[in-house]
């Protein structure tokens, strides 16, 4: 112990050489380096490992997770279809049906003052097998003496009655005084006997909703609230402005909107393309934006080649000089409808398109509808000659739908400045008062249009080309 306190005693008064202090430091960095890789980085290098494993572990998860998720939105999209489908079906057929309801049915069809209807005469009720389904079909008899038109109007009745009514024979003769005489037989079909199986799939979606969570038995998994869950889905779905603009996370539109017509004011004509179509179109308050809109009625008995109803906008001279992203219009529904809604283009050799916004009627209240024009530049400029409605062969519906807003969208980056322009030529007599007053209803835009065209004075000479800003 004395040799000990001896030495350290030495060491304290002796001042270490440079050599020794060198080696004294890189002693100090082998044992910290020691220490780093033989017990701290290998431990790290393991928890990375770990780390990496859990994290394809968690990826494969959120893959089954994402598959999940897009098979439940598939069930509630086909869902939809079906209940639009179920709407359909139930405004065409009958539901349930007894005597008494075919006698009332049948007061309204026969009341036709030129036909004498002698008896109604029922046969024993059966079944019939239609694709997959067995439904009830009531057979009926009818005697009936009257007039040739009267008999023509009873069986126009009946073809046009909202439910289906089928006329399986028709017999007809003719008597000494020129009336008709014979026997009209019908067949009426009802679902009564398979409305379980529709109440099934109208609870599909409760048991959706109830079912249990698929994800619970993941390790870590944290219950959220579903409603939240649900707004927070709402915000990745396209959301529109009353206005018609398209909305992203950051309320920004990703296009241009180029308003074709807003149905504000002036007479659209209902054109028929037979004598089996009926309606009428008329100035609506009911209106997506501003006060009016477009409120077109259609009866059509699709028997014809062409069964469309159109609405004439080629006195409104909209032309397409370029193709835009889509062309949309702003539809109201009262009722799931099997119509198709479209619009009728025409070139300049009056070739014509026809493109179809909407297949069908699957909503009720509001909808934006939308589609694509023709790509093929060589085909501009295009005039938009009529909007239609059109039903498919063999098929007949009536209803009500609400136009508004016809917009052609061009995606914002091909408008730099996000500012519009009109071209005029000016025509023989023509002053900057004139065409002012025509674009702007008031003479006090002329000095707008002067600083767009550099004009050195007021006086212009016809066939000038104008721009005329929006």
């Amino acid at each position: 112990m004395k040799l000990i306190k001896i030495a350290r005693a030495y060491l304290l008064q002796r001042k270490l050489s440079n050599r020794e202090r060198n080696l004294l430091i890189f002693l100090g960095f082998t044992i910290i380096w020691w220490i780093l890789f033989g017990f701290v980085i290998p431990n790290q290098i393991n928890r990375i490992l770990l780390l990496k494993n859990e994290k394809s572990i968690y990826e494969e998860n959120m893959s089954r997770i994402k598959l999940m998720i897009k098979d439940e939105e598939d069930i509630h999209k086909e869902l939809e279809s079906l209940q639009a489908e179920k709407a359909i079906l139930a405004n065409k057929v009958f539901l349930n049906l007894d005597q008494s309801k075919v006698v009332e049915i049948l007061s309204d069809i026969l009341n036709e003052e030129n036909v004498e209807i002698q008896d109604i005469i029922f046969s024993e009720p059966s079944q019939e097998n239609i694709e997959e389904l067995i439904v009830n079909k009531t057979g009926i008899s009818i005697p009936y003496k009257g007039s040739y038109q009267g008999v023509l109007e009873i069986l126009k009745s009946i073809s046009t009655y909202p439910k289906k009514i089928l006329v399986d024979s028709l017999i007809m003769d003719k008597d000494d005084n020129g009336l008709l005489s014979g026997t009209i037989s019908l067949s009426l079909y009802n679902l009564s006997n398979v409305n379980q199986d529709v109440d099934e799939v109208d609870n599909l979606e409760l048991s959706i909703s109830n079912k249990s969570n698929p994800f619970e038995s993941f390790q870590d998994y944290i219950e959220e609230d579903y409603k939240q869950t649900e707004e927070v889905y709402s915000e990745q779905i396209p959301q529109y402005t009353e206005e018609g603009t398209k909305l992203d996370n950051e309320n920004k539109d990703e296009f241009n909107r180029i308003l074709l017509e807003d149905f504000e004011n002036g007479n659209f004509n209902f054109i028929p393309s037979s004598e089996h179509v009926k309606g009428n179109a008329v100035i609506s308050n009911n209106s997506k934006s501003k006060n009016n809109s477009l409120r077109v009625e259609y009866d059509i008995l699709a028997i014809e080649e062409e069964n469309k109803a159109f609405i004439d906008l080629s006195d409104k001279k909209i032309l397409i000089k370029y193709p835009p992203d889509s062309i949309g219009l702003w539809v109201n529904s009262y009722s799931y409808s099997p119509i198709k809604i479209g619009i009728r283009l025409k070139g300049q050799n009056n070739e014509e398109i026809d493109i179809t916004l909407s297949k069908g009627i699957s909503w009720i209240g509001w909808s934006y509808v939308k589609s694509q024009l023709p790509l093929d530049i060589d085909l501009y400029p295009l005039l938009i000659d009529k909007i239609y409605v059109e039903l498919a062969y063999n098929r007949e519906d009536y209803g009500v739908l609400i136009f508004d807003k016809l917009e052609a969208n061009y995606p914002k980056d091909s408008n730099s400045s996000n500012e519009f322009y009109m071209f005029h030529i000016v025509e023989e007599g023509e002053t900057l008062d004139n065409i002012s007053l025509k674009y702007y209803n008031t003479t006090n835009k002329k000095n707008l249009i002067i600083k767009h065209n550099e004009l050195k004075s007021e006086d212009i000479r016809p066939g000038k080309i104008l721009i005329i800003p929006k």
